[in-house]
């Protein structure tokens, strides 16, 4: 696999075998001798439910309009726009679980009547 890669440091050598094992659905892991240059390291097959281990970039175009929503509404919380962009996308799942199990999502006034169905 890395047969005529050299490496500087067992770090730099076991990061490309994550990197590696990353691209090819599995996990690396140290098994023994961690912190020497005789480290041992098992590969294990990743199941679509494990986590993946690597942050994904994602680039999106918005318009100004928009932007200034998501400034404005980030402010308002003190949380960065990806972070008010997360906090959305977990309110949406919330909203698509209660779809499919026939409930619905609702803004309640003080008496906790519904004041507006929020429907997707």
């Amino acid at each position: 696999m890395f047969a005529e890669r050299e490496f500087r440091t067992p770090y730099e050598a076991f990061t490309a075998v994550q990197g590696w094992a990353e691209a090819n659905g599995m996990s690396a892991e140290i098994t023994s001798g961690q912190g020497t240059s005789n480290q041992q390291v098992e590969l294990k097959k990743r199941s679509r439910r494990e986590p993946r281990w690597l942050p994904v970039t994602l680039t999106l175009s918005i318009s100004p309009e928009l932007d200034d929503l998501l400034d404005n509404m980030a402010d308002e919380m003190g949380v960065p726009k990806g972070e008010a962009i997360l906090k959305a996308i977990g309110l949406l799942k919330i909203a698509l679980d209660a779809k499919r199990e026939g409930k619905g999502i609702g803004i309640l006034d003080d008496e906790l009547d519904v004041e507006q169905e929020i429907t997707i």
